[in-house]
């Protein structure tokens, strides 16, 4: 004997980036942006928080390496996955966004912690820094998860 029953949509929810994550905003910024897209489907993710003297230091350390954690509170430190009707990589660092791509979904997380790790290298007046940021916890509608990496990001400015 086969049963099934429908309780409505069933979302499958498969955050596999590249891991390869772009960043919008400076130290003379409101905001940083740590984000990452894909297409098929069109989906993000999405981490904002203040620009600070402290969090500056995440982009340009003294220390190697530098280390420290962000607490996702859906108020000045917020993550996203969110899901468009086409290619998000034109939305996210817009002031005014494209008209042409819409989110169709928006889940927030409630609340997180985001860990990043900053290396870096000097060579011939140059720094190059890293920057892996890791989910050590993540409460967001559709899934919850610990101890996932989220990505890297690089970056160099001269000394």
């Amino acid at each position: 004997m086969l049963s099934s029953c429908n309780d409505g949509d069933i979302l499958t929810v498969n955050l596999e980036f590249d891991k390869e994550l772009s960043l919008c905003g400076d130290e003379n910024s409101n905001n940083y942006v740590i984000y990452d897209t894909k297409t098929d489907p069109n989906e993000s993710l999405t981490f904002l928080f203040p620009v600070s003297s402290a969090n500056n230091l995440i982009f340009k350390p003294v220390d190697n390496p530098h280390t420290g954690d962000l607490d996702i509170n859906n108020s000045s430190i917020k993550f996203n996955y969110r899901i468009y009707d086409g290619d998000p990589s034109g939305l996210i660092c817009q002031e005014i966004p494209s008209s042409t791509v819409n989110i169709t979904k928006d889940y927030t997380a409630e609340d997180g912690t985001i860990e990043y790790i900053s290396t870096y290298e000097d060579v011939d007046g140059v720094r190059t820094v890293t920057i892996t940021f890791n989910i050590t916890i993540l409460d967001l509608d559709v899934i919850n998860t610990t101890n996932g990496v989220l990505g890297t990001y690089t970056h160099s400015f001269s000394l």
